[in-house]
């Protein structure tokens, strides 16, 4: 099977990726959003290897969680090891899920803990992280370069985080050998209602103009990173998130919801946000996320 580099900004199912090739028993190497580590998911046979890598005293090093678990228990479990979100919110305020997290007691962690030990066998951990890791990927590419081609690439699909230092030459060589799939959305509304979720603000109170500029910097930063592998000469290909499935790559593809949040949509908020979202794409004539549309509408 060819190498998967699944690209993107914000908000292009990495999540979603991820689980449905774990699931399969596939490799996975994920660079962390807003922490300066990387996480890799290795499979032989029923044990499941859980890697970090990081860096201290100017070493690359590493910790790993291994254990003998079936793809069906990883469902019943809450990630790392598992493929359950994980989370849960107080969406009382916000059917977007972006309201006051509601951390577990101890005696729901505890009981989490001894549930996990029934869905596992063999359970180890080798290594621990240190408070406050240095940054790996701020670096030139040149510095890490035997940390990309040993620990990063070493896998079925590889999830970069968009930074200038992963276009060092070498990489960008590695990169057009792979398949380099671009995710989006079709379903615009949709896309722009979940980016809302982000914005931790009263929709009626903030001034419009100041809610579609922050809406406009996700469009306009996900086009930067086609525009950079354009740019370089890496061939991708698109990925509709709302009508395509991994079964393109993957034996058994999770179902769509397996990763997602049930929201209820009958709520004064989600109306709110339909409404701000619907004016958006007016107001900006957006017909489509993707660089090519830059051309027809006036997002700036």
């Amino acid at each position: 099977m060819d190498k998967i580099i699944y690209w993107g900004y914000r908000h292009y199912g990495r999540y979603d990726a991820r689980c449905n090739f774990r699931y399969n028993r596939k490799d996975v190497v994920m660079m962390g959003l807003g922490s300066p580590m990387t996480f890799k998911w290795k499979y032989e046979g029923l044990k499941q290897y859980f890697i970090v890598y990081y860096k201290h005293n100017s070493e690359i090093k590493r910790k790993h969680e291994e254990c003998d678990i079936s793809s069906e228990n990883m469902r019943k479990m809450y990630q790392h090891l598992g493929l359950n979100f994980g989370q849960s919110a107080d969406l009382f305020y916000d059917y977007l899920g972006y309201g006051k997290l509601v951390r577990p007691t101890n005696e729901q962690r505890n009981k989490r803990k001894e549930y996990n030990k029934t869905l596992m066998t063999n359970y180890k951990k080798v290594g621990s992280m240190v408070d406050k890791p240095e940054d790996i990927y701020s670096e030139h590419g040149s510095k890490w370069e035997k940390h990309f081609f040993e620990d990063l690439i070493t896998c079925d699909l590889f999830i970069p985080t968009f930074t200038n230092e992963l276009f060092y030459q070498p990489f960008v060589d590695y990169f057009r050998t792979c398949v380099n799939v671009f995710p989006y959305k079709s379903d615009i509304i949709d896309m722009i209602i979940n980016r809302l979720q982000l914005y931790q603000k009263d929709l009626e109170v903030e001034r419009r103009e100041k809610i579609y500029h922050y809406l406009d910097f996700f469009i306009t930063a996900s086009r930067k990173v086609e525009e950079t592998l354009r740019h370089h000469n890496i061939k991708y290909q698109y990925y509709d998130l709302d009508k395509e499935s991994f079964d393109k790559w993957v034996a058994k593809p999770l179902p769509n919801d397996c990763s997602k949040y049930i929201f209820d949509k009958n709520t004064h908020r989600y109306n709110v946000a339909r409404n701000i979202a619907e004016d958006y794409v007016t107001v900006r004539g957006l017909t489509d996320f993707r660089l090519s549309s830059t051309i027809t509408d006036r997002v700036s």
